[in-house]
């Protein structure tokens, strides 16, 4: 509880709260999230699902005013910067992506094992090998029915055939 609170004050009033000479924060500081920065946080866009992060490292992550700094800043730093973390953004953000690709691949072919194994535990019933001998026979038995013209016994065949 002391945490959530510590958390919730650092929110409101900053991580400085406490101490006398704060020196101003700037958008290029090392604390600073950059991916907050650009408009995208990787670790607040998979919050709460399987592929979470965690925690975003950086104490100043979701920080408006630094954001607001950074994108009215018009300097030639500003774009230098700008294109280096939009960089290194894309290449976290396509790691991510890859991560998540695997994990879909690997969870396909589990699934298809699986399907595979139930399917064969199936098939080798006994109750249900009869009833798929008994419907391939119906089905023979009604086609070759409708064939020689009685359209009623081919209708009747098949209604038995769905409730089999």
């Amino acid at each position: 509880m002391v945490d959530a609170t510590r958390k919730l004050l650092d929110e409101l009033m900053g991580r400085n709260r406490n101490k006398e000479n704060v020196r101003e924060q700037n958008y290029w500081d090392q604390d600073v999230c950059k991916p907050y920065l650009l408009g995208c946080c990787y670790h607040t866009l998979w919050q709460h699902t399987k592929s979470d992060c965690g925690p975003c490292p950086y104490g100043t992550c979701q920080n408006e005013r630094l954001k607001e700094v950074f994108e009215a800043d018009d300097s030639s730093r500003q774009h230098r910067y700008r294109r280096r973390w939009m960089v290194e953004l894309r290449d976290m953000l396509k790691a991510k992506v890859n991560d998540c690709d695997r994990n879909i691949d690997r969870a396909k072919e589990t699934l298809a094992k699986r399907q595979a194994a139930n399917q064969a535990a199936i098939e080798e019933h006994p109750e249900i090998k009869d009833l798929n001998k008994q419907i391939k026979e119906m089905a023979e038995e009604a086609e070759s029915a409708g064939e020689a013209g009685d359209v009623s016994k081919s209708q009747a065949i098949v209604t038995k055939i769905e409730t089999l």
